[in-house]
């Protein structure tokens, strides 16, 4: 049987009163885009010396490189101090002593509702000088409709050699 330990506390002045090397994991969920940058960081290294070799280090957030997410999710609250980029994470992670950091993406966007490319060229070599604008137009109404779940979430890492999933 597995016992776990949840405590209600600011995170920072919880990790820096346990001994380095005492935690078994750390779970931040929806958590880091609510933190000044200073703060993160500082939170970061800390859980770096407080964790265990191996132990994860959880941290999940909403993608804001995903223009769904960000713009259907991120922006609706308030209390968000800043968006945190996939990359951003990655090295901030890897910065504070965090060895190996891969990125999952747990909910992708469904392909009907990704942006398509388009052949400039071909546009162009038609003479249709409204094919460009009748384009955008049936891209923005099919893109338009929501998705069930646009988080296209953030998530983990383990401390020496674990992942960060996205």
């Amino acid at each position: 049987m597995t016992v776990i330990f949840a405590i209600l506390n600011d995170a920072l002045a919880y990790l820096e009163s346990v001994p380095d090397g005492s935690l078994g994991g750390i779970m931040a969920a929806q958590v880091v885009e609510h933190l000044s940058p200073p703060y993160l960081v500082r939170l970061l290294e800390t859980a770096y010396l407080k964790l265990r070799p191996g132990a994860p280090l959880v941290v999940e957030t909403i993608n804001p490189a995903c223009w769904l997410a960000f713009f259907s999710s991120y922006i609706r609250d308030f209390t968000h101090a800043q968006p945190l980029h996939p990359d951003t994470l990655q090295f901030l992670l890897q910065a504070n002593g965090f060895g190996h950091v891969t990125l999952q993406y747990s909910q992708p966007v469904p392909e009907h509702m990704k942006m398509q490319p388009v052949d400039v060229a071909a546009f162009a070599a038609s003479g249709d000088a409204q094919a460009g604008t009748r384009h955008n137009r049936q891209q923005h109404d099919e893109l338009k409709q929501p998705a069930k779940r646009p988080q296209d979430q953030q998530g983990v890492r383990n401390r020496n050699g674990g992942a960060l999933y996205l």
